[in-house]
């Protein structure tokens, strides 16, 4: 078994509609390529599988700490790796003054405009 594809069952288990609107979000803003969406999918299902509740208790501080988790312990560090901030954003879930990107500041990631 595969990650994503221990996430995907996480995700139809956990909070279907939730997960279901994100990837709706991501057709919806232009984007293409299934392995960007599931990538993006698979670090907010790590979040809420971690922290509990549903994709509308994700906070913009639980997608700092795993970008910074990730920029940790990937050799290729953050390059690439905000889409899943960027579709949570979009989607409503941080509130109307939210950050819209996350961004390395300093080797540390902050949530920006």
């Amino acid at each position: 078994m595969t990650t994503a594809h221990v996430a995907g069952v996480q995700r139809s288990v956990t909070y279907p509609d939730g997960f279901a609107a994100l990837k709706d979000q991501y057709a919806a803003a232009g984007h293409s390529g299934s392995n960007d969406c599931n990538n993006a999918l698979i670090r907010v299902t790590w979040i809420v599988t971690s922290k509990g509740g549903t994709v509308q208790d994700v906070s913009i501080g639980d997608c700092v700490e795993l970008q910074h988790a990730i920029g940790e312990h990937q050799s290729n560090g953050y390059h690439g790796r905000h889409l899943f901030c960027a579709l949570l954003a979009a989607h409503g879930v941080f509130g109307p003054d939210a950050p819209v990107r996350l961004k390395t500041g300093g080797g540390r990631v902050v949530a920006g405009r």
